[in-house]
């Protein structure tokens, strides 16, 4: 075991030996990084090489010796050289070259930018936006040369910009300092009508002291007396001329460096097209790509004139990038037309599912039936809609034709939809007919016998949502037909968001569309057989065609003898059913309320009840729980009455009036009586028929 860890330890030892240490610029000696960087003849380069690191930055910039390197390439930078700082110059050459190039951030709109100075003395720097130019000239810069009297030039020592020129660049006339219109930032001309009153001020009060003594001031008066601020004043206004004289250098020197960046640019995109159309490549692409993009925008901004050499040592990068660009645009382009057929599949589901579209008023076996439709995200599913939206793949969209196969709104494209919705209905149909009791199916010679499917017996509920959890098309019957169990839709129960302890909530969901499965519905027993004993009152058999108008009619007259009081409407609330069918007239008139009107308090109150008033009426409940701005202004209305409270059941017929049923029989809004009903009486879900309304309401308005 020795043997083996030594010879491993040799291995190791030989291959580092062997292996040749990576070379970066910190390693390299001063001496040839000098010339490395001199041979650049660009300060801006020199000056990234500097921010790489903190060690770079320590031998570049803050080191005095390093000094010669920064002279070297200001000396040699194009388009002309930059101008000798001067003598009022107190900084390193590293910081010069950071003055010029090392950019900031906008005046006005506060982005960083790369962009030099607009005005050097001022120290002002601009983005290139033409809004943040406007903006500077109208709110912050103020044009003083009327209001100086010709004694500015004289006793001025606040910077002001160079000429109107830095922020018009194509107005070649302007006059440069001392000649031409002085512009100042409004704060320093504030600032400075401040301090030249204090100068004028304190110069009187010395001039007089002096007058008066003779003797110059001692040391320690000097503050007492303003000496400072004339001695500052004064260096101020003596190095004023040095400043400008240096910013007017660099102002002119940024103008031809402005020209020749100008000509560069021309020159790069030119190059870039002609690069473009000889290999055959996408202007656009190529200047799109990361690898070209960044070379064009760097040689650009060094100005340097992109040529042959710069981009043979890359040309394999573009090429990839450039494939990579393509396939991202037909991605792009195959998801936006499958997104703009999936927009016109939803449009014709619901032309069909509205009647407006005319196949859809022929049923699958060519009668006048409306078409049943199966949920969206079934109806994506069927073959011939899939082929019509097409896939956001790429490789397997088919191609583009004028042919009416893949037009989505063409009689022959409508038709092979219509035809796949038939075939999804046939094993649908199969497996509920097994559920009323046709296994082997149904047939019948009769044209006046309804199908099972259509007749009032044939409900259902999902066994998923469970009984009442229906959509808002069924949530006044709270079951399904066969319509209903082809479009319904099962969500999964949202998640509730929780408050964090800063007071956010977090964690909230929507519900999870799930998958359809016809073997979630199941017969709703309970109410079949409500509905045979409402067939035998009336004296109809299901299978009759005007069986359903009648029902409908008749369910205004339906009371449930399962509840305290004569309540009239619901027939499908408990789980063994008393009811009995009341004569039209009993149904109009609420005979709780009739009773209720030969007792005092209740004859004052509910007497605009009893005109013509039937026992409920539909619709109310559907329109207050509903999202429209009528129906929740509305509930917000204290117009709303228990039913339940007003009466008890007294020999299954009268109701008995009580004390305390007069103080619980108020008016409340309506989601005051939810909560009233859920948690007094025990209803889950309110109905039209458990309460009352003192104003009558219908289609939003007030009756």
């Amino acid at each position: 075991m020795v043997t083996k860890k030594r010879r491993r330890t040799l291995n190791h030892k030989a291959t580092s030996s062997t292996t040749t240490a990576r070379v970066s610029l910190t390693s390299l000696p001063i001496e040839i990084l000098a010339e490395i960087l001199l041979y650049t003849c660009s300060p801006p380069t020199v000056l990234a090489v500097s921010r790489t690191c903190s060690f770079l930055y320590r031998s570049l910039a803050l080191n005095p010796n390093a000094s010669f390197i920064w002279r070297g390439v200001r000396k040699t930078c194009s388009p002309v050289p930059l101008p000798e700082p001067g003598d009022g110059w107190k900084m390193s050459e590293a910081d010069y070259a950071a003055l010029v190039f090392g950019g900031g951030v906008c005046e006005v709109c506060h982005k960083a930018t790369r962009a030099m100075y607009a005005s050097f003395s001022a120290r002002i720097r601009l983005c290139g936006n033409w809004h943040c130019r406007a903006k500077l000239l109208d709110e912050s810069l103020t044009n003083v040369t009327s209001e100086t009297h010709g004694w500015l030039r004289q006793s001025f020592w606040v910077p002001p910009v160079e000429s109107t020129r830095c922020f018009y660049p194509s107005r070649l006339g302007a006059l440069i300092w001392p000649r031409g219109e002085l512009l100042l930032r409004k704060s320093d001309w504030e600032a400075f009508q401040r301090d030249a009153k204090a100068y004028e001020q304190a110069l009187a009060e010395c001039e007089q002291a002096v007058a008066l003594t003779g003797l110059p001031l001692p040391a320690g008066q000097e503050d007492e007396q303003g000496e400072r601020i004339v001695k500052r004043c004064r260096a101020a206004k003596e190095r004023l001329p040095q400043v400008m004289e240096f910013s007017v250098r660099l102002v002119q020197w940024k103008w031809d460096y402005d020209q020749e960046f100008k000509i560069v640019k021309k020159h790069n995109r030119t190059w870039t097209k002609n690069l473009a159309e000889s290999e055959g490549w996408n202007l656009e692409d190529l200047v799109e790509s990361q690898t070209y993009e960044s070379l064009q925008r760097r040689k650009t901004f060094l100005l340097e004139k992109i040529e042959e050499k710069d981009v043979s040592p890359i040309r394999t990068v573009i090429e990839s990038e450039l494939l990579a660009l393509q396939a991202r645009h037909k991605r792009q382009e195959a998801e936006a037309s499958y997104r703009g057929k999936l927009t016109e599949v939803k449009k014709i589901y619901e032309r069909m599912r509205c009647g407006t579209l005319e196949v859809a008023h022929t049923g699958s076996s060519g009668s006048s039936d409306p078409l049943i439709l199966p949920p969206l995200s079934v109806f994506c599913t069927l073959p011939s809609v899939r082929a019509l939206k097409g896939s956001p793949d790429p490789n397997v969209l088919p191609p583009s034709s004028t042919s009416d196969t893949n037009d989505i709104n063409s009689n022959l494209a409508i038709s092979l939809v219509k035809a796949d919705i038939h075939t999804w209905l046939t094993p649908v149909q199969k497996h509920l007919m097994a559920l009323l009791g046709y296994p082997n199916g149904w047939q019948s010679a009769s044209t006046r016998t309804l199908h099972p499917l259509k007749r009032v017996t044939a409900r259902f509920f999902c066994r998923r949502c469970g009984e009442g959890k229906v959509g808002r098309a069924y949530q006044r019957e709270q079951c399904l037909d066969f319509k209903g169990v082809c479009s319904h839709v099962c969500m999964t129960a949202p998640r509730k968001s929780v408050e964090d302890g800063n007071g956010q909530e977090k964690g909230g969901s929507k519900g999870k569309m799930l998958d359809w499965k016809v073997d979630m519905f199941e017969k709703n027993e309970k109410v079949i057989r409500v509905i045979k004993t409402i067939l035998n009152h009336i004296g109809m058999s299901e299978d009759t065609a005007t069986v359903s108008a009648v029902m409908k009619a008749t369910g205004g007259s339906i009371q449930c003898m399962s509840c305290k009081g004569w309540i009239i409407g619901h027939a499908r609330r408990h789980e063994s059913m008393e009811i009995r069918v009341l004569p039209a007239s009993a149904a109009t008139l609420d005979e709780v309320w009739r009773m209720m009107l030969r007792r005092q308090p209740f004859a004052d109150m509910y007497r605009p009840l009893i005109s013509s008033r039937p026992a409920f009426e539909r619709g109310n409940c559907e329109l207050l729980l509903g999202p429209s701005y009528q129906g929740r202004s509305l509930c917000k209305k204290v117009n709303y009455g228990c039913k339940h409270c007003l009466v008890e059941e007294d020999d299954g017929m009268a109701g008995i009036e009580k004390p305390e049923s007069i103080k619980e029989a108020r008016l409340m809004d309506f989601n005051g009586l939810r909560s009233h009903v859920k948690g007094k009486h025990g209803i889950q879900e309110i109905r039209d028929e458990d309460f009352f309304c003192y104003t009558s309401i219908k289609d939003g308005r007030k009756g």
